[in-house]
C-alpha cells in the first residue's frame, strides 16, 4: 500500500504506464536480495535482531518517500476526507455487488487467501520440524522467498504474455486453483519435505508471475472512475476475510486436525475456487462485450512494451473483438475495427481481411490501416483497395502500397490530390504519414500552395514530418499567415524541426499576433543547443516584467477608468511574460508540468497558487521568478506623480494607449465621453466589465466586443422585442429600465442599468418567451446573434459566463411567485 500510494502520488497516469513496471521491478529486486541476505544477517545479528533490520528498512523507505513526496503526502486528513474515504469504500462495495464478474472475483479473493495460507501452514510446519536452528530457519524462509520472487519475475517477463495471448487471462487464473488442488491431493497421501517445498515454490511462482497480473487485467474492465475503489475493496475486503478464515482454521485445527484433514479441507476449498473461477470466466466475456459497446478501448489496449514479449491482446478479448467485427450493427463494427487496426494482433488477422469487403467505408478504412504488409496476401489485399470508390479508403491503401512499390499507388494519389473538392485533397495529406518519406515529401510540397487553408496547413505538417530540412522556410513564411489554421500549423511544424527553428520560435512568441503559433512550437521543440539563446530571451522578458510591475503598481485605481487602464497594462504585461514562460518551458526540468502550469495561471485561488509553485519548482535555469511576480498581488501606490500616465500614453500596446487617452481626457475635464447619447468604446468596455457575463474576459477582448456592439435608444412604452419572434440580439442596459412581460401582460422581471436582456433567445435560437418593454427612456448596447456566437466560440471564458448566468436565470424562474 505504501509503495503504490507513493508511486501513484508522484507520477501521473501517462507516466504510470512507463514507470510502474520499474517500481514493481524494484520491489521484486528487494525481495530477492532480502531473501538471499536473511541467512547471513541472521547468523551475524541473531534472528531476533532481524526486526532491527526491518525497522531500519522502514525508516529508510519513509525517508525516501518523504524525499519523493515533499510535503504533498504528509498533512493530516481532515474529518470530511475521512468520511469521504468511508464513502469511497462503500461505493466500491456497491459497485462490486452490482457486477456478476466482480461478485465472483470477491468470492474468489476469499478462497484464494484461504488456499494460500492453508498450504503455507504445512510448509512452515515441515520447515520448522526440519530446521530446529532459528538462524537456519530464517535463512531457509528467505531463500524460498527469493526463489519464488525471482521465478515469478522471469515467468512474468518471458512466459505470462504468451500464455495470455494463447489461452486467455481467465484460463491462466484457473490454473492456480488446479495447482492448489493437485498440491493438496499430494499432501493427502503424505509426502516428504522436498515435495512440500516444491509445491510451495510452484504455486508461489504461478501466483505472483501469472495469476496476479491476470487478476489486475480482470479489474481493468471496470470504468476508470470506479477502478481504484473496486481494487481497494477487493484487496482490502475479501482478501483479508480469507486470511482471517485461514488463520482461524489453523488456530482451531492445529491441535485437533491431522495433516491429512488439513489437506482434505484444502481440496474442498480448491474445488470451490475452480467453480468460482469458471463463473469469472463466463462473466468476463460479458464484461468485455459491455466495455466494447460502451466504447472503452483501454480494456483492449496493448500491455506496456517494457517486456521482451509484449501482449497484443489476450485470447478472450480477441474473441470478443472478433465477434464484434462481424456484428450486424455498423457502429459496433466500426469501433471494433478501429481497435483491431491499432492492436495488430495475429488473432484478428482474418476478421481484418473480411473487413476489406464491408459495405461501410469506415470499416474498410480501418481494415486497410490494420492489414499487415509483411505477407504477400496482405500486400495483395491492400493493392486491391487502391481503386476503392471511397477517397479515404483509396488514399490509405495507396499510401501504404507505396511502401512495397506498387506503381498504381503513386498515380492514384496524384489524381486524388488534383480533385476539386478540398476535402478529398485533405484526406490524401492525412494519410501520407503511412507513405515512405520520399513520395510523401513530393506530394506535400505540391500541396503547400493549395488555395484551401486547411489543405495548406495539413501539407505543411506532412512536410515537417517527412522532410524537416525542407519545412523550415515554408513554416517561417506562414507563421504570420492570415488564416489561423495555417498559423497554428506553422507553429506545430516549427516545433517538429529541432534546434534550427529555435530563433524563429522565440520571434513568434514575442509578437502578440503570432504568439499562439509560437506556443504550439514551444510545446514541441527540442531545445537542445539553444539554452543560451533562450536564457537571453527570458532574461529580457524578466526585465520588462520588473518595469511593468512597477507601472502597474504606480497606476491608481481611484476611478473605474483608471482601474481599466491598470487592468489593461497588467494584461499586456502578463501576455509578454507568458511568452517568456513558454520559452523557458523548452528547457524546463519537467516540460509537461511547466506547460500545464502556464495554462492554469489565469485560474483563481488555490489553482493559480499551485501553478506558481509548480513553475518555480521546475524552473531548471532559475529564470522565471520576476515573471511570476506579475501574478502575485500588486498593491497600488499611494503617491501619484503622473509619470505613470505618461508611460501609459507611450505604451506599445494600442489598447493601453487608448485607455490612457481616455483617462487624460477625463482628468482634463472632457465630458464628451460621459455623454449618454454617444457612449465611447472605452465607456462601453467599462460597462461590459460590470456585466457578469463578460467579467472574465481580457480587456482587449472587451474592446473587440464593444467595437461590434451598437447603441440603441427607446422611449417609454416602446417595444424592444416581442414574444414569439426569433431573437437576433441581446441588449445591455446602459440607462433606464426594461420590463420583461409575459403574454398575459404580467411583468415577470425588471432589468435596469448594468443588466442585460434577450440572451436566452440568442443562445437557444428559439422564439422569445416574453416581450421586452421600455419603462421610461432606455439606452442599450445591442450585440447581434452572429457576433455573440463568434465571441463564444473564440473565448471559452465567455461560454462559462453564459452558463453561470443561465443558471441564475433558471433559479430565478423556479422561485415561487410571492403573490
Amino acid at each position: 500500500i505504501g509503495l503504490w500510494g507513493t508511486a501513484g502520488t508522484v507520477v501521473d497516469t501517462h507516466q504510470a504506464k512507463r514507470l510502474f513496471p520499474i517500481f514493481g521491478a524494484g520491489g521484486i529486486l528487494g525481495a530477492v536480495v532480502g531473501g538471499l541476505l536473511t541467512r547471513p544477517l541472521a547468523g551475524a545479528l541473531g534472528v531476533e535482531n532481524l526486526l532491527l533490520v526491518w525497522i531500519v528498512g522502514l525508516v529508510i523507505a519513509a525517508a525516501l518517500s518523504r524525499l519523493a513526496l515533499g510535503d504533498a503526502g504528509f498533512h493530516p486528513a481532515p474529518a470530511q476526507r475521512r468520511v469521504a474515504l468511508l464513502e469511497s469504500v462503500k461505493s466500491g462495495y456497491a459497485y462490486v455487488r452490482r457486477s456478476r464478474l466482480l461478485t465472483a472475483m470477491a468470492l474468489a479473493a476469499v478462497l484464494f487467501s484461504i488456499l494460500f495460507y492453508s498450504l503455507f501452514l504445512p510448509f512452515a510446519t515441515a520447515a520448522t520440524d526440519r530446521l530446529t536452528d532459528a538462524d537456519a530457519l530464517a535463512g531457509f524462509f528467505g531463500l524460498v522467498g527469493a526463489a519464488i520472487t525471482g521465478g515469478a519475475f522471469l515467468t512474468s517477463i518471458l512466459l505470462t504474455n504468451r500464455l495470455f495471448t494463447r489461452f486467455g487471462v481467465t484460463a491462466m487464473i484457473l490454473v492456480l486453483p488446479l495447482l492448489y488442488l493437485g498440491a493438496f491431493a499430494i499432501l493427502l497421501v503424505g509426502v516428504g519435505f522436498a515435495t512440500i517445498v516444491a509445491l510451495k515454490v510452484t504455486t508461489g511462482v504461478w501466483l505472483q508471475g501469472v495469476a496476479s497480473p491476470g487478476w489486475e487485467t480482470l479489474v481493468n474492465v471496470v470504468p476508470d472512475d470506479q477502478r481504484d475503489e473496486t481494487r481497494a475493496f477487493l484487496n482490502g475486503g475479501p482478501s483479508q476475510v480469507g486470511t482471517g478464515i485461514a488463520g482461524l482454521v489453523a488456530l482451531v485445527g492445529q491441535d485437533v486436525l491431522t495433516a491429512r484433514q488439513f489437506a482434505a479441507i484444502g481440496i474442498v476449498a480448491s474445488a470451490l475456487t475452480v467453480v468460482v473461477v469458471l463463473a469469472i470466466r463466463r462473466s468476463y466475456v460479458d464484461a468485455l462485450l459491455r466495455a466494447l459497446l460502451a466504447a472503452r478501448p483501454q480494456v483492449f489496449e496493448k500491455a506496456t512494451a517494457w517486456t521482451p514479449v509484449p501482449l497484443d491482446v489476450d485470447a478472450q478479448s480477441a474473441t470478443v473483438l472478433a465477434g464484434s467485427m462481424r456484428s450486424s450493427d455498423v457502429r459496433a463494427r466500426r469501433f471494433a475495427f478501429r481497435l483491431a487496426a491499432g492492436l495488430h494482433a495475429s488473432a484478428l488477422a482474418d476478421p481484418l481481411f473480411e473487413g476489406l469487403r464491408d459495405p461501410d467505408p469506415l470499416v474498410r478504412l480501418a481494415a486497410v490501416e490494420g492489414i499487415e504488409t509483411a505477407s504477400a496476401s496482405g500486400r495483395q489485399s491492400l493493392a486491391a483497395m487502391i481503386d476503392d470508390a471511397d477517397p479515404a479508403v483509396s488514399a490509405a491503401a495507396s499510401a501504404r502500397a507505396l511502401t512495397f512499390g506498387d506503381d498504381r499507388a503513386s498515380a492514384r494519389l496524384d489524381r486524388l490530390l488534383g480533385e476539386e473538392d478540398p476535402a478529398v485533397r485533405l484526406i490524401v495529406l492525412e494519410h501520407l504519414g503511412a507513405a515512405p518519406d520520399g513520395p510523401a515529401t513530393d506530394l506535400a510540397g505540391r500541396a503547400l500552395n493549395d488555395p484551401d487553408p486547411q489543405v495548406e496547413a495539413a501539407a505543411l505538417l506532412c512536410l515537417a514530418s517527412s522532410a524537416p530540412e525542407r519545412a523550415l522556410a515554408p513554416a517561417v513564411e506562414r507563421i504570420g499567415a492570415a488564416d489561423p489554421a495555417v498559423r497554428l500549423a506553422a507553429g506545430r511544424a516549427l516545433g517538429m524541426l529541432g534546434p534550427p527553428a529555435a530563433p524563429f520560435v522565440l520571434e513568434a512568441l514575442s509578437d502578440p499576433e503570432t504568439a499562439p503559433a509560437g506556443v504550439e512550437a514551444a510545446r514541441r521543440l527540442d531545445a537542445v543547443g539553444s539554452v543560451e539563446m533562450i536564457r537571453t530571451f527570458v532574461d529580457a522578458g524578466a526585465e520588462r516584467a520588473r518595469r511593468d510591475r512597477g507601472l502597474v503598481s504606480a497606476t491608481p485605481e481611484a476611478t473605474d477608468l483608471e482601474a481599466l487602464l491598470r487592468a489593461a497594462i497588467l494584461d499586456r504585461a502578463r501576455a509578454d511574460a507568458r511568452a517568456a514562460l513558454w520559452a523557458a518551458s523548452m528547457v524546463a526540468a519537467d516540460r509537461e508540468a511547466h506547460s500545464s502550469a502556464i495554462e492554469r495561471l489565469d485560474a483563481s485561488g488555490p489553482v493559480r497558487a499551485t501553478a506558481l509553485e509548480t513553475l518555480e519548482a521546475v524552473d531548471a535555469l532559475k529564470m522565471v521568478g520576476p515573471l511570476l511576480a506579475l501574478w502575485e498581488p500588486i498593491p497600488a501606490s499611494m503617491e501619484d506623480d503622473g509619470d505613470w500616465l505618461a508611460k501609459a500614453l507611450d505604451d506599445g500596446n494600442g489598447f493601453v494607449r487608448r485607455c490612457a487617452v481616455a483617462v487624460r481626457s477625463r482628468r482634463e475635464g472632457d465630458t464628451q465621453m460621459r455623454s449618454v447619447e454617444t457612449v465611447s468604446v472605452i465607456e462601453r468596455v467599462l460597462l461590459l466589465r460590470r456585466i457578469p457575463l463578460f467579467a472574465d474576459l481580457r480587456p482587449e477582448d472587451l474592446e473587440r466586443l464593444a467595437g461590434i456592439a451598437e447603441e440603441q435608444g427607446y422611449d417609454e412604452g416602446e417595444s424592444i422585442a416581442r414574444e414569439g419572434e426569433v431573437g437576433d440580439a441581446m441588449h445591455i442596459i446602459t440607462g433606464g429600465a426594461i420590463a420583461v412581460v409575459a403574454a398575459d401582460g404580467r411583468v415577470i422581471a425588471h432589468r435596469s442599468a448594468g443588466e442585460f436582456v434577450g440572451e436566452m433567445s440568442v443562445i437557444t435560437r428559439n422564439p422569445r418567451i416574453a416581450s421586452l418593454v421600455a419603462e421610461g427612456p432606455v439606452h442599450t448596447i445591442r450585440i447581434g446573434q452572429r457576433e455573440f456566437e463568434s465571441m463564444v466560440r473564440e473565448r471559452p471564458d465567455l461560454a462559462l459566463g453564459v452558463m453561470r448566468v443561465l443558471a441564475l436565470r433558471l433559479e430565478e424562474s423556479a422561485r415561487p411567485d410571492p403573490t
